[in-house]
């Protein structure tokens, strides 16, 4: 159900929520890096052999992290093609905060049910 949660698109998600899911996501992607290191090292590759694998997984978590952001727009009732504004230099920023420190809209909106009110 939770892997479900986290490769759907679909809903919204609350500020706490989204920080916890982007913080796991990311301590997933340094301990997936380092054990695949550990053992494409330890079955005998070299370095540059390894840091091409790398890509990745970064590559990995930046469509996990996307999904997230897109459902915390949809709480922000905001559409997920926002996620393009990250590529706005500066304005990336802004975007962050946005999305760490905004509430979400209060009550459904056009993206599902109100994430804090299904939880009570």
């Amino acid at each position: 159900m939770f892997i479900k949660e986290i490769l759907s698109t679909k809903g919204r998600l609350n500020r706490a929520k989204f920080f916890w899911i982007i913080l796991a996501i990311l301590f997933a992607t340094i301990i997936i890096g380092q054990v695949t290191r550990y053992f494409f090292f330890a079955i005998g590759y070299d370095e540059a052999t390894v840091n091409s694998y790398m890509p990745i997984i970064v590559l990995i978590k930046i469509i996990l992290d996307s999904i997230q952001v897109v459902k915390r727009f949809h709480d922000l009732d905001r559409p997920g093609s926002h996620l393009l504004l990250y590529l706005v230099p500066i304005y990336n920023i802004y975007l962050a905060f946005v999305l760490f420190l905004v509430p979400g809209t209060v009550g459904s909106n056009q993206y599902g049910e109100d994430p804090l009110e299904i939880t009570k």
